[in-house]
């Protein structure tokens, strides 16, 4: 959903929004109850902030 964001920027905003929170829930998964170290939690760290930078990018032209 993300790459129809391309076309439709409000769409690329609600999927990154959605995308954040999705990701906030899997780190908090990693860390909490999995008991696993903050290591593991790097590759949902890298994509929560190309999240976050997709949705700041599309809310300026917006």
């Amino acid at each position: 959903m993300l790459i129809a964001g391309i076309r439709n920027r409000r769409l690329a905003i609600g999927v990154g929004a959605l995308l954040v929170i999705l990701l906030l829930g899997a780190i908090h998964a990693h860390i909490f109850r999995a008991n696993q170290p903050v290591a593991t939690t790097i590759p949902a760290l890298v994509c929560l902030i190309l999240s976050i930078i997709v949705i700041i990018r599309n809310l300026k032209k917006v």
